[in-house]
């Protein structure tokens, strides 16, 4: 019988997430244009699992990225969404903003929290005053 501590398990757990997370990431979607108004929203899924590739349910997912504080006037970090994993450990982002960068924070009780950078890889041509991103195409 193996018996691992709660610190060796954890630490697993976190480098099995942060792996796990380069897939999430790849599964994140860009609006979709089609005859309509562009709607600029985007969504980041996937699933939340263990080293041994057990579902991970009521974990925490968050995403945050950077804003300016309206008091201070200074950058800070700002939630956007979040939510708890469902029992099998999928979770799912919606209506998000497609530009800029992201922190993507999973936690879980008894588990170090782990960070990703994340982002749509979508950027404005500089000049067009809020057209369709540049990286788009119809």
């Amino acid at each position: 019988m193996i018996r691992l501590s709660l610190f060796s398990f954890s630490r697993m757990l976190i480098l099995f997430l942060v792996f796990q997370s380069l897939s999430i990431l790849s599964l994140g979607q860009a609006p979709q244009r089609s005859g309509g108004p562009q709607m600029n929203k985007g969504r980041f899924y996937g699933k939340v699992v263990d080293e041994s590739g057990k579902a991970v349910g009521y974990a925490s997912v968050s995403l945050y990225r950077m804003g300016q504080d309206s008091v201070t006037k200074t950058m800070k970090e700002e939630l956007v969404t979040g939510q708890i994993t469902d029992e099998n450990g999928d979770f799912s982002l919606e209506e998000l903003p497609v530009f800029g960068k992201f922190t993507l924070k999973v936690s879980f009780l008894g588990y170090a929290e782990v960070e990703k950078e994340a982002s749509f890889g979508l950027t404005r041509d500089e000049g067009q005053g809020g057209g369709p991103p540049s990286n788009c195409t119809p």
